[in-house]
């Protein structure tokens, strides 16, 4: 089971994920060794770990970047507010390009940023995102083009934000 480990890491994945996918690949191997003599088991495995930690980094990014939105929006003096977020129902209304940009100046110098586009495509990507329209926001309802979630579909982060408003 080492040596699957150690192979995993030699091809340049993280302890962890060497340690998890070994044992995968490991017994996966003796299977494939008895069932399916052909069939090219490491191409397969090494792409199902590249897969996986790919989607692993893209879940630290979007926790990351709601963790610092609920941040912003519960500090005293709030650069995230009902300007920002809108809640009707199980409908949270998030005005994206504004709390991007506020998100962005939170950001430390030494940590390489985040990209706007990347992430709005995952939060797209997830089961929470209803869809994109225009919608009255703030003090002053002023038409803002929001993203539209799914507060039930969403996780406990999200939820907090919208308890909150």
């Amino acid at each position: 089971m080492m040596e699957k480990e150690d192979e995993l890491r030699d091809a340049g994945f993280n302890s962890r994920a060497a340690k998890t996918w070994g044992i995968v690949y490991y017994f996966g191997s003796l299977l494939c060794e008895k069932f399916s003599p052909g069939f090219d088991y490491r191409s397969y495995i090494l792409s199902s770990v590249e897969d996986d930690s790919i989607s692993q980094d893209q879940d630290d990014t979007l926790t990351k970047f709601w963790e610092t939105i609920e941040g912003m929006y519960s500090e005293e003096r709030a650069k995230i507010n009902s300007d920002h977020l809108k809640r009707d129902g199980d409908d949270l209304y998030f005005w994206y390009a504004e709390a991007f940009r506020q998100f962005s100046y939170q950001q430390p110098r030494n940590q390489e940023p985040f990209s706007s586009s990347a992430i709005r495509e995952l939060i797209r990507e997830q089961p929470y995102f209803k869809k994109e329209d225009r919608e009255r926001m703030g003090i002053r309802e002023t038409i803002r083009r929001v993203m539209i979630l799914d507060i039930s579909r969403a996780p406990e982060v999200i939820k907090r934000i919208a308890d909150g408003l």
